[in-house]
């Protein structure tokens, strides 16, 4: 069954078939699937909403538990009203929903302003509580490490220094 057709495209639950595109077409699909993105999070999160507010404890009987958990999203649906909701995306939401609406407000206000990326939300956010910033990781250090010993076994010490170095040793 098809969920979206449009144009040389088809969309269903397992697949995207593009018939056929130039390179222009091509790249004006990308907006779309952005917003579908976006959209399905929020929808994920406003259809459980409703089911929990409307109907309880049945609402639990809509997903299966297999599926992914809508805790998280209902979680963010909840933290913002739709009319609250910023021309920003839905993990940048995710990560300032534990805080009071003022400051929510302020840190999606700033992302904004700023362009920050999630990571960098997140960092400003880490750095603001007085948080350790996370290191940052020299891929081409462990590259370099790599081609130099790929013929080589990796010794208990080469592991060691690779997770101290990452901060998880």
């Amino acid at each position: 069954m098809s969920l979206i057709k449009f144009k040389n495209i088809e969309l269903n639950e397992q697949s995207l078939v593009i018939k056929s595109a130039t390179f222009e077409e091509w790249l004006n699909y990308r907006p779309v699937f952005d917003a579908l993105d976006e959209a399905n999070k929020w929808g994920y999160g406003d259809y459980f909403l409703y089911g929990e507010t409307h109907f309880g404890e049945e609402y639990a009987q809509a997903y299966d538990q297999k599926q992914r958990d809508p805790r998280p999203y209902i979680w963010v649906s909840k933290a913002f009203s739709p009319e609250r909701r910023k021309d920003i995306s839905w993990s940048h939401h995710r990560i300032v929903a534990k805080y009071p609406e003022v400051e929510q407000d302020d840190w999606l206000d700033r992302a904004i302003e700023k362009e920050w990326s999630v990571a960098e939300l997140r960092e400003e956010i880490n750095l603001a509580e007085g948080k350790e910033p996370k290191k940052k990781l020299d891929k081409k250090a462990i590259i370099q490490l790599s081609i130099e010993r790929i013929n080589e076994q990796w010794t208990t010490d080469d592991h060691d220094a690779i997770m101290e170095h990452l901060g998880s040793g």
